[in-house]
């Protein structure tokens, strides 16, 4: 499934070289979320974003994330 980069701010963010309109896969996403979590600003991180960033991770599991 496709995820709008804009729909989720932090994930913006992290697609900084890409379009900022631009879409990724879902597993794109959570590689993404989870190799650069170090730089992902957790007081920023909106309900509706955690609520993705979970659901990616019990679809697909990820070892650094901790939403």
């Amino acid at each position: 499934m496709q995820v709008h980069v804009a729909d989720y701010p932090q994930l913006q963010a992290l697609c900084w070289n890409r379009r900022k309109d631009g879409e990724i896969e879902e597993r794109e996403a959570l590689r993404l979320y989870d190799r650069n979590w170090r730089n992902v600003n957790r007081r920023k991180l909106g309900p509706r974003e955690v609520t993705f960033i979970r659901g990616l991770k019990r679809r697909f599991g990820a070892a650094m994330i901790d939403v």
